[in-house]
């Protein structure tokens, strides 16, 4: 389903990128827990500490405007970046393992839906992305 379709988009995007003209760039977005309406449906996996929106919005708009390939707009997806080079078996083990306890036994794939209060922490982290094409 989704993770399937996300590998789908983003090998399109790879792809893309090397036949467009060199006036124009694709950036692929990583990012990690977001806090918006749709992670209520994900209370047992997230914990309400995911960025704003607003604040990923624009880490990927500056990536976008330095015409980077790659961005990573938050801690999380920057430490799953570095953690899956060190080590892609364990993480995938985790992963897998942690939502496969999360989803087993809804037909609808979610296990609950109640609401995850949001923190009010704001996200600090600058972006880390790859370098620019040329």
């Amino acid at each position: 389903g989704s993770a399937a379709s996300k590998a789908g988009l983003d090998g399109f995007a790879h792809a893309l990128g090397a036949y467009l003209p060199s006036h124009m760039s694709v950036t692929r977005v990583y990012p990690g827990p977001m806090k918006t309406a749709h992670e209520k449906y994900y209370s047992g996996i997230s914990d309400g500490t995911g960025s704003h929106p607003s604040l990923i919005a624009a880490k990927i708009l500056k990536s976008m405007d330095k015409r980077k390939q790659k961005c990573f707009p938050d801690r999380a997806s920057k430490l799953f970046r570095v953690l899956s080079k060190i080590a892609p078996g364990l993480v995938r083990k985790q992963v897998n393992k942690k939502y496969r306890k999360h989803f087993v036994g809804r037909s609808d794939g979610r296990k609950s839906t109640s609401h995850v209060p949001s923190s009010s922490k704001s996200e600090s982290a600058k972006t880390e992305c790859s370098k620019p094409r040329k």
